[in-house]
């Protein structure tokens, strides 16, 4: 796989695209801004291609890197291009790439698609977080919505390091203090 980051890819228009198509209006912010915010406090959005040579984009995947865990803020992959084995292959690649824990929202599994997102990430090893979670709204605008954590390294997310992760993304990501 390769990861372009937004700053430099030619592909704004399908990451913009697929990030709006794929996620709700409460659970995203104004794509203008992922573009300015891209590259500054930990953040990056990278456009997801199967290769260097292949220049046609896959999927998105939007990541903030702390100095204790990643956090995924947002990742699909293409419509067309589901349940063909992509998601998998990224999502190992990006685990593989950082020698930290992760930590991802997933919707509560009250339907059919988001118990079939939580159970992908459930192959992945990813874990349920037993934790009370609301995702705090992205603008005055917007509405906060109960959401549930998952994470591929349940011994490190302790209650007390849960606790602090959470401070961390709702300051860092959502700019609530």
């Amino acid at each position: 796989m390769n990861f372009e980051s937004l700053k430099n890819s030619k592909h704004i228009s399908f990451a913009k695209e697929i990030y709006n198509s794929s996620f709700p209006l409460d659970e995203r912010r104004d794509f203008d801004l992922v573009i300015e915010m891209v590259g500054k406090e930990g953040f990056d959005f990278y456009v997801i291609k199967t290769s260097l040579e292949d220049e046609t984009p896959i999927g998105i995947i939007s990541i903030w890197e702390f100095n204790d865990f990643v956090y995924i803020e947002h990742f699909a992959i293409d419509l067309p291009l589901r349940q063909k084995g992509y998601g998998s292959k990224v999502l190992n690649e990006i685990i593989n790439k950082y020698s930290k824990p992760f930590i991802i929202e997933v919707e509560p599994p009250t339907n059919v698609e988001a118990l079939k997102r939580i159970n992908f990430y459930k192959k992945l090893n990813f874990s349920l977080l037993d934790f009370n979670y609301l995702q705090p709204a992205y603008s005055p605008t917007q509405n906060a919505l109960p959401m549930n954590l998952m994470t591929n390294n349940i011994l490190y997310f302790t209650n007390e390091n849960i606790q602090k992760a959470v401070s961390l993304i709702h300051k860092k990501v959502y700019k609530v203090l």
